[in-house]
């Protein structure tokens, strides 16, 4: 039974690593998302007299 227990802390503990590994990516790519948006306001903003001319 203790090496079942042992076995089921390893997975929790692998479970918990995997989650902070994902949430870190999560996070940056939230935040280059938060740049990428900043800098494609003044892109789509100029683009718009394009579209409607069409």
């Amino acid at each position: 039974i203790t090496t079942e227990i042992q076995q089921d802390l390893q997975r929790l503990h692998n479970k918990q690593q995997h989650v902070k590994k994902t949430v870190g990516l999560a996070q940056q790519i939230t935040n280059l998302l938060l740049q990428f948006d900043t800098r494609n306001w003044t892109i789509t903003t100029s683009n718009k007299p394009c579209k409607q001319n069409k």
